[in-house]
């Protein structure tokens, strides 16, 4: 009896797991190039434009980040703990000090140097 009962809870979890990726899951033609260091995932088919099927302008260009957002989290979790984000492609430039400006006194200063106060 236990064993049937595990066996269904065991089924029920695997479906509730499957309906979760459903949800996340994104049907995409072409195969991606994915750079996890800078959060990118790019194809090279030339861009022809948007085309507003909506009466909003604005849905379909958040409707691709969400879809290419979904496949980087997939693909980031399918990789298995790779222990941290790779490493980015553009590299900062080297900070560089800069130095006190010498300023020119001003009135009350040079009279104050002048009179040693």
């Amino acid at each position: 009896m236990e064993v049937q009962s595990m066996e269904k809870l065991l089924a029920k979890t695997e479906q509730d797991e499957a309906k979760k990726m459903q949800r996340i899951t994104v049907h995409q033609e072409l195969e991606l190039e994915f750079h996890l260091g800078n959060l990118l995932a790019s194809d090279w088919k030339p861009f022809m434009g948007l085309q507003c099927r909506d009466p909003y302008p604005e849905a379909e260009p958040w409707a691709l980040v969400r879809d290419n957002m979904q496949l980087l989290s997939n693909h980031g979790a399918q990789g298995g703990g790779t222990g941290g984000v790779a490493a980015g492609a553009h590299h900062l430039p080297a900070t560089q000090e800069v130095g006190a400006l010498a300023m020119q006194l001003i009135s009350w200063q040079q009279f104050a140097r002048l009179k040693g106060i």
